[in-house]
């Protein structure tokens, strides 16, 4: 799990010292521990990416280089410059060492290492897909004209090996349409697996 949180702050390069750099970024991090720690996630996985936006004065736009772990010193600094000249050459084929910069911004990104969630299963197993049949409908399809369709509802489907189109699944927030020549399944998950016939996959041939 991941949350950014940001502080502007104009400060003119030459004017920046490691302690305002450290404290611009501890007082983000702290808000990412809280954060992370109310996620239940414990300190040893728990990790932060530290950024700031540099830009030459009077640009518009801002080039992120990164803030190293823990304290920054003055040789932090000094290196925060010269990857934004490097960064700035690779963006825009230039960059001045003369003049001058200012930081912009600031960035930490939380980030929690946490356990792959156990994906739900449907433990109803249906043989035929009756039971999930709430009407039939005339529908058209280019292929075959206007065919007399089941219409069912996805919520009543448990795990389901074959249905047969053209037909229509709606749910609450979409509706899924079944063409000719098309059959479903229902996996374990309850995802719609849509297939043609004849694709190798379990199909007659039409």
């Amino acid at each position: 799990i991941k949350k950014s949180y940001v502080k502007t702050a104009l400060i003119p390069y030459d004017q920046a010292t490691p302690e305002q750099i450290s404290q611009a970024v501890l007082s983000l991090m702290e808000e990412g521990n809280r954060w992370l720690a109310s996620e239940n996630v414990p300190e040893q996985r728990r990790q932060f990416r530290n950024v700031a936006e540099m830009r030459y004065v009077g640009q518009n736009y801002e080039l992120q280089v990164e803030i190293p772990a823990g304290l920054v010193e003055q040789a932090d600094l000094d290196r925060m410059k010269e990857d934004f000249f490097r960064a700035h050459e690779m963006n825009y084929g230039y960059y001045n060492p003369n003049a001058p910069v200012q930081f912009v911004n600031f960035r930490s990104e939380a980030i929690g290492q946490v356990q792959k969630p156990r994906l739900a299963e449907l433990t109803v197993h249906m043989e035929t897909p009756s039971g999930a049949v709430i009407d039939h409908r005339d529908v058209y399809f280019e292929e075959s004209g206007l065919v007399r369709c089941p219409v069912y509802d996805r919520s009543k489907f448990g795990r389901c090996p074959r249905v047969d189109g053209p037909c229509i699944v709606e749910q609450m927030d979409s509706t899924t349409v079944i063409p000719p020549n098309t059959w479903f399944e229902v996996d374990i998950h309850g995802n719609l697996i849509v297939n043609a016939f004849g694709d190798g996959k379990g199909g007659d041939e039409a």
